[in-house]
This record gives structure tokens, C-alpha cells and sequence, in this order.
């Protein structure tokens, strides 16, 4: 092996330690500075093990957390200690061809002629992460097993008295004079509260159920437009329609696309705050028709584009995480997709595929 410390004495049975490890290794320095690679870390990162050398260890670190790292590694300098990195947290690393994968990192500070430098070893985590993902899923889906033998009868139960509340909050409407403006605010809570239990039940019920795809053609303006109505969003929300072609059709489920569009501007108006801005756009492409629905809000963690669509996931304080779920459900349903796309600093994407009615 060529490296920075080749000259040095003793460093033959080193070199075979570390050479021989299936995990990949790295020596640096207190700059930063890689003085030693073995083979395995030049696989991992797609180099080969001379071409480390004296490199910057911020070069494997993802651009977007390059900075802390820095602050980061300076301070773990000023007292090293052997542990694992970022214990509790995933951690990434960034190949040559600049693509990401995974990893598990552990340090050991080693003192060696009076120059202090640190021991990484790495290790890829993507299979071992997979392994935690598909067993959390396992784990998902028996919870949603046993909601599911629940969720029918006691979302049904729930409706009749939250139908008993909104007639009840609708006639004290009707007594608006008497009860005062504090009255009405207090109306206006009711609904708003019935209208989220409602809303829960109904993904409840659409998750646990498997309701039959009734595809007709329809307008995609027509789509839209009925989603925006029946959304709900605030008025300080602003919605900019782009490239809504009138005669542009899909051949879908009206009601359960527009219930679809529905959740997704939900979300998107909650993400973005009272400020937001949600753009829809569409477009063909071969066979399909694509919706598209953005907004400036703070995004979607690219590693967690496919988790936002599991059953019970969900990164809001309020809310149970199925509406994604129940989106999908319906959107390949409809023979088409739903996919979260990343977008830096650019808030969310998700783009809706259907397919083309034909004339």
C-alpha cells in the first residue's frame, strides 16, 4: 500500500491489519487529512486507495453537511475518545461519482510520533438498514392488522355521533345573535374539530378497506378544481394553477383522485405554513398524464422520500399517518403512481401519474 506513512518504522504488520480488514479504514490527521486508506474504503468509496490520500475527509461527507462536519470533527479532536459516530443517527457518506450510501462509522484515536490522528472504521449499513426498514414495516403491518380488525366497526360507531355534533353545531349557527361572537368562535372550534375526526375516520376506513376502482375519463382541470373546493385551505394559501390543460383527460376514479389531490394539498398548506405557495401543474408524457403538486415549505429529507408512504409514518405533530398511504392505495389503483420527489430548498414535490384517456 502507498501512503503518506510508508516511511515510517513498524508499519508492516499495520499495514496487513488494516489491509486485510473487510471493513473499510481511514487514518487522519488533526487537519482533516487522510493519511492512510485500506482497499476495502476505496471500494466502498469508488477510489482507488492512493487516489484518498491526502484528501479532506469532508470530500466523503455529503455537501449539505460538510460545514457542521468540519465543526464537528474539530471538536471531537480537542477530546478523542473511542465511540461510534453520531450514535442514534443515520449517517451518510458520498461515493466519487458523488451518489450517497449509508454507513456506520466508529473512531479510535491513535497517538503515534507525537501526532495525534483517528482510526476510522466504516462500514456500508445499507443492508443492515434495510433489514431495520423491512422489519419495522413487519412491525407496521401487524399494528395495522390488529387497527384493521377495529377500525371498520369503531369508525362507523364514530360517525354517528360526530353527524349528532356537526347538526347540533349547525343549528347553534342559527342562534348566532344570542351567542355572541365568543359563541361563534367557539361554533367554529366544533366544526373544525369534527372535521378532523372525520378525516381520520375516513382514511381509516379507506385503508382497511378495498374499495373497487370505478374508472371513467375525466378532465384533470376538473380534477383540480373539485380538489382545491373540497380541500379546506386557508385563504392566505396561495394556489397557482400552471398549465391545466381543459382537454387534457385521464382515465381514473374521480372521487377517489380528487380525494387523492385533496390530501396532497392538505398537506402541502400545513407543511408551507399561512405564507405557502402551492403550484399544480400537468403534463403528458407517453401514455400518462403527470400531475404535479409543489410547494415553498421546508421539504422532504431525500432519505425519506419511500418512508412517507408507509402505514403509520409520519413526521407532523398531529395526525396518524395513513393519508399518503391511502394516497398510493388509490393512485396505482387507478393504474398509475405516486412518488415524493426532492427538490433543495425548494419544498415538496409529488407528482401523480394516471393514465391517458384516449379519444
Amino acid at each position: 500500500m502507498n501512503d503518506s506513512l510508508s516511511n515510517q518504522p513498524h508499519q508492516d504488520l499495520l499495514y496487513s491489519v488494516i489491509e486485510a480488514s473487510p471493513a473499510g479504514m481511514l487514518i487522519v490527521d488533526e487537519e482533516g487529512k487522510i493519511l492512510l486508506a485500506n482497499r476495502a474504503a476505496g471500494e466502498q468509496f469508488g477510489f482507488a486507495p492512493e487516489e484518498l490520500l491526502n484528501r479532506s475527509i469532508e470530500t466523503l461527507v455529503p455537501e449539505s453537511h460538510r460545514h457542521s462536519h468540519a465543526s464537528l470533527r474539530a471538536r471531537y479532536m480537542s477530546q478523542p475518545h473511542s465511540r461510534a459516530m453520531a450514535e442514534g443517527r443515520n449517517l451518510f457518506a458520498r461515493r466519487k461519482d458523488g451518489s450517497e450510501f449509508p454507513v456506520d462509522v466508529s473512531l479510535h484515536p491513535i497517538e503515534f510520533q507525537r501526532r495525534q490522528m483517528v482510526l476510522a472504521n466504516i462500514l456500508d449499513a445499507t443492508d443492515r438498514r434495510r433489514a431495520e426498514q423491512e422489519r419495522e414495516q413487519r412491525q407496521a403491518m401487524e399494528r395495522l392488522v390488529m387497527m384493521g380488525q377495529l377500525a371498520g366497526g369503531v369508525a362507523h360507531e364514530i360517525r354517528t355521533p360526530l353527524c349528532v355534533i356537526r347538526n347540533d353545531a349547525y343549528f347553534l349557527r342559527t342562534m348566532a345573535d344570542r351567542l355572541g361572537a365568543e359563541g361563534m368562535e367557539c361554533v367554529d372550534e366544533i366544526n373544525e374539530a369534527v372535521s378532523k375526526a372525520e378525516r381520520i375516520v375516513s382514511e381509516l376506513l379507506d385503508f382497511t378497506r378495498d374499495p373497487r376502482s370505478q374508472p371513467d375519463e375525466v378532465g384533470v382541470r376538473t380534477l383540480v378544481e373539485g380538489a382545491i373546493r373540497s380541500a379546506g385551505i386557508p385563504s392566505s394559501v396561495m394556489v397557482e394553477r400552471s398549465q391545466l390543460n381543459d382537454r387534457l383527460r385521464v382515465r381514473a376514479d374521480a372521487e377517489q383522485m380528487e380525494r387523492v389531490l385533496i390530501n396532497l394539498l392538505q398537506n402541502a398548506a400545513q407543511a408551507a405554513g399561512d405564507r405557502a405557495l402551492i403550484v399544480i401543474d400537468s403534463w403528458t408524457r407517453d401514455d400518462v398524464v403527470v400531475i404535479e403538486v409543489t410547494d415553498n415549505g421546508p421539504g422532504i429529507d431525500p432519505h425519506q422520500l419511500e418512508r412517507v408512504f408507509e402505514p403509520l409514518f409520519t413526521t407532523k405533530p398531529k395526525g396518524i399517518g395513513l393519508g399518503l398511504a391511502v394516497s398510493r392505495q388509490y393512485s396505482e389503483r387507478n393504474g398509475g403512481t405516486l412518488t415524493a420527489h426532492f427538490r433543495a430548498g425548494a419544498g415538496a414535490c409529488f407528482r401523480i401519474t394516471l393514465p391517458l384517456a384516449r379519444e
